[in-house]
């Protein structure tokens, strides 16, 4: 029966590598060699291409998410994987087997991005893990906002700017000489003008410190005059013979700079009188007013130094 088993098995085995039966049978007597060839070359797991995957280390996990925290926060840090051993750094570098070695939970008492990988014998080491913290210190103050221009006389109106270093910082100001406040005031967006006499007072609100100390910028306005506008005593309309144009304004002290080309006046009130008006402008003067002795477009201004020139009247003159 033996016999029956073993020429069973050895039979196939020659039929798969080409061998004959007389071939089983010498064999069996001890009369032959094997009738196929035995690969004797032994095969580890890794030589095949089914052998299974190399595991990898559970990722570390920390107890505390990144964010943003009012104090001090302790940090533990822990992997699933049984053995492993955690590695770590605090100054944004990627963490290896020659960092710092865990041990414990971390206190977390200033700004830091904690980076932190796994390794266990036998595994691929786990991917990084990595969580920045923002720590506010209890009781600690905003920045100071900073308003520009100073304050100081000036010719109003006056473009107002408060900055503030507190990326998370919200400017509140007021104009009324009260105090700003998370509930009183106005949230600055952007510059803004004032006239007149006024007290910017600003303050930055911040989500994990306390209020900063408030900034004051006192603005007295130095107010600019305007001249007045230029009248015509010669109403506009058409005339059937020339006639002379009486001008004057308001503004004492004023000079009258008119065109009679369709260009706009222009005057330069740091000169003298008699250079005042520019361009081709021509001075007006009460004792010699110009003549229309035909169809005109005249515009006049009125120039004052230490004022602001007036706006532009015009007038149209026709002749028949």
């Amino acid at each position: 029966m033996l016999r029956f088993f073993l020429a069973s098995a050895v039979l196939a085995a020659a039929a798969s590598c080409g061998g004959r039966l007389s071939d089983v049978d010498n064999f069996l007597d001890g009369a032959a060699s094997p009738p196929f060839a035995l690969d004797a070359t032994a095969r580890s797991p890794a030589d095949s291409a089914d052998a299974a995957p190399r595991l990898r280390v559970d990722a570390p996990k920390f107890s505390v998410p990144a964010g943003t925290y009012d104090g001090a926060q302790t940090v533990a840090i822990s992997s699933s994987t049984p053995g492993a051993t955690i590695y770590y750094t605090v100054n944004g570098t990627d963490p290896n087997a020659s960092s710092n070695e865990y041990k414990g939970p971390l206190s977390v008492a200033s700004n830091l991005t904690l980076r932190a990988i796994a390794i266990a014998s036998g595994y691929d080491s786990s991917t990084i893990t990595s969580a920045t913290y923002t720590i506010f210190e209890e009781g600690q103050a905003a920045a100071t906002p900073f308003i520009t221009p100073p304050g100081g006389m000036y010719s109003t109106p006056v473009q107002v700017s408060i900055t503030t270093t507190e990326s998370q910082g919200t400017i509140v100001f007021t104009l009324d000489a009260s105090l700003p406040s998370i509930t009183n005031g106005t949230k600055y967006t952007s510059p803004f003008a004032i006239v007149g006499d006024v007290t910017v007072i600003a303050v930055t609100i911040h989500p994990y410190k306390s209020d900063s100390q408030f900034a004051y910028a006192t603005y007295t306005g130095e107010l600019t005059p305007v001249a007045s506008p230029v009248a015509f005593g010669t109403p506009e309309g058409t005339y059937t013979s020339p006639f002379a144009v009486v001008m004057s304004t308001t503004t004492q002290g004023a000079t009258i700079c008119y065109t009679i080309d369709g260009n706009t006046p222009t005057c330069d009130n740091t000169k003298p009188l008699d250079q005042m008006c520019t361009g081709t402008s021509a001075r007006y003067k009460a004792v010699s007013p110009p003549v229309v002795v035909k169809a005109t477009l005249m515009k006049a201004i009125a120039c004052k130094a230490g004022s602001t020139t007036s706006a532009v009247s015009t007038v149209v003159y026709q002749l028949k």
